[in-house]
């Protein structure tokens, strides 16, 4: 038995929020997968390189603006800034504004 082809409707052209929303989406995605490249190549976690990210060498950070920036709790921090320091990315010190840590590297 012959089949007959089937037209095919156009495909309805997206809005232009749809549009918008796409292209937002791809330009946040292209910087997330290089910073996951380049951590994977450096051996660092995820978060380790967006926690360095957020530091400078001559701005140190109060580790609760840093949990803050990461959206995370302080003592989850504190393990990564532990790590990056023990593989000498990062050094601690103290201050003398705040009875917590800041970070710096």
């Amino acid at each position: 038995m012959a089949t007959t082809p089937q037209a095919t409707e156009p495909r309805p052209r997206e809005s232009a929020a749809d549009e918008a929303w796409t292209l937002l989406r791809n330009a946040v995605r292209r910087p997330a997968a290089a910073l996951l490249t380049a951590a994977s190549e450096l051996e660092l976690h995820p978060a380790q390189a967006g926690a360095l990210l957020h530091m400078t060498p001559d701005a140190p950070r109060p580790m609760h603006e840093l949990a803050a920036m990461l959206a995370c709790d302080n003592s989850n921090v504190t393990g990564i800034i532990d790590r990056l320091e023990a593989r000498g990315l990062v050094a601690r010190q103290r201050t003398n504004r705040t009875a917590g840590s800041s970070t710096s590297y």
